[in-house]
């Protein structure tokens, strides 16, 4: 009897025993870090720590606890310092009942990320530094190294970035607004951020909103005048247009085959040859691509001096008696613009003066005898006759 008592009460110690060992061994004992975040941008975090029925514990972030302490156990622990280096880090904990029996160890995760996203990147993707779009929408180019392949960017056509929102980067931004309408310079600015919270540099992009094309085209040939003497020779073209920065210039209204350069206020152009007018076209464009009406300007080409020229003095005589030497100049020359007298072939002292047929009053100087009259002619594009004369005997 006594037999069956002693081994009734030996299974239930026993039983009592591996019921108490299951139920710690089972205990829901957990390690959290920042109460269940991912990630973090510190390595200083919070721990919350719940056990059951234990007196002790024992923090680590190395799995062998070799530099670890036995503390007082506490659900909460402040500022625990992660091993300070960018990647996973595991934080280990262990504990002691109040009889020093050693509990199941609890551990937890989370990514130390302090490196905030390396050279930020934004473009907006426009030909030039100005648009010319009213509606003012355009592409932006935005980038950062970042490890995590999922990281975030925030744009603003503001430097506050007000009521803005993060959003996951993709390489493109297509349709961004810039602002208001009116012309003129146009920002924005992006940062970015990581998953831990850490945020780049400000980066920003500019951008030219001009509506407006430029103003006063104008091209002139030569400084404006009417003709040149020389086929297949160089002109010069003077080129004007308020806010242009690139000119196309031809010597034909469809500018065929021309070429858009870069803004000169003077062009040297050879023309084609042959005599005749010859007519050079010219547009212009900004930054904005905005673009005038085709200004033009002509020239005439004319290789051909004066032709049929002649002087007679006095009608033809033979001789003058007039007391002072003065006589009459019947003067000739098609396609003449001006033309040069004197009494020396050299025509020293002698300028030109506008063309006329009849010179009433020319002075013949020196002694008595036989004297020459020279003469010669320049048409409008200065083309020059030969040098002609005629002769009188002047008797006093």
């Amino acid at each position: 009897m006594i037999s069956l008592i002693f081994l009734f009460f030996s299974c239930c110690i026993s039983t009592t025993s591996w019921a108490q060992f299951n139920f710690k061994k089972d205990s829901t004992n957990r390690l959290t870090i920042n109460r269940g975040s991912h990630y973090t941008r510190t390595p200083f975090v919070t721990l919350q720590i719940a056990a059951y029925d234990v007196t002790q514990m024992q923090i680590s972030n190395r799995q062998d606890f070799i530099d670890a302490h036995w503390i007082p156990y506490q659900p909460t622990v402040y500022g625990w310092k992660l091993i300070p280096e960018d990647g996973d880090q595991k934080v280990y904990v262990r504990f002691k009942d109040a009889k020093a029996n050693m509990m199941a160890i609890v551990t937890a995760n989370i990514h130390l990320d302090m490196t905030a996203p390396k050279n930020p990147k934004l473009k907006i993707d426009v030909e030039g530094e100005a648009i010319k779009d009213s509606t003012q929408l355009v592409k932006l180019l935005v980038s950062a190294e970042e490890p995590d392949r999922r990281y975030y960017v925030m744009v603003s056509n503001h430097r506050s970035f007000y009521r803005q929102r993060w959003q996951i980067v993709t390489p493109e931004i297509a349709d961004w607004q810039l602002g208001n309408k009116l012309d003129g310079v146009k920002m924005v600015f992006a940062k970015f951020r990581d998953r831990s919270g850490n945020i780049s540099e400000v980066v920003s992009d500019k951008v030219i909103l001009d509506t407006q094309g430029p103003v006063r085209p104008s091209i002139t040939i030569n400084g404006g005048e009417p003709a040149t003497t020389k086929q297949s020779a160089e002109v010069q073209l003077a080129l004007t247009a308020g806010g242009a920065t690139e000119m196309m210039v031809a010597d034909n209204e469809n500018f065929e085959g021309a070429e858009w350069q870069q803004m000169q206020r003077y062009l040297k152009w050879t023309l084609s040859e042959g005599d005749g007018e010859k007519t050079l076209y010219a547009k212009f464009r900004d930054n904005a691509k905005n673009t005038t009406e085709v200004v033009s300007a002509s020239i005439d080409v004319d290789s051909t001096p004066p032709s049929n020229i002649s002087i007679i003095i006095n009608g033809g005589d033979q001789t003058s008696r007039h007391i002072d030497g003065i006589v009459e100049l019947v003067i000739k020359a098609e396609d003449a613009k001006y033309m040069m007298i004197s009494n020396s072939e050299n025509f020293r002292g002698s300028r030109w003066l506008p063309y006329e047929e009849l010179i009433s009053d020319w002075r013949l100087v020196g002694e008595n005898g036989k004297k020459s009259v020279f003469i010669k002619f320049k048409d409008d594009a200065g083309n020059e006759s030969e040098v002609i004369s005629d002769e009188i005997v002047l008797i006093r």
